[in-house]
């Protein structure tokens, strides 16, 4: 997520915003934004609902699994990376273009 607060004017620029989601209780994801000095929100999704609607949800650990998805004003999702593990992320130049394609 700090290589996206990073980049995060790039992104605005582009029309972008950018948000993080998380199972975790609010308390937690707001120490997560805190602690890494996030200029954008982490929203809290303890039910899991919203995870579960996205695909990302990994049931037999109860978390989420790392994904970056590029919607557009109308909703629609136009690309999507779900990682494999936590360390499997796109690129930030890979999204940053998928961003620019819906100018």
């Amino acid at each position: 997520m700090e290589r996206y607060e990073e980049r995060r004017k790039e992104f605005e620029s582009a029309g972008a915003r950018i948000a993080g989601l998380s199972v975790d209780p609010v308390d937690e994801s707001q120490e997560l934004a805190n602690n890494h000095k996030l200029g954008f929100p982490i929203i809290s999704d303890t039910s899991g609902d919203t995870v579960k609607a996205y695909g990302v949800w990994h049931a037999d650990k109860k978390i989420s699994l790392p994904a970056v998805f590029v919607i557009d004003r109308a909703g629609v999702i136009r690309w999507r990376y779900v990682s494999k593990s936590v360390g499997d992320r796109p690129e930030e130049d890979d999204v940053l273009a998928e961003v620019k394609k819906l100018r």
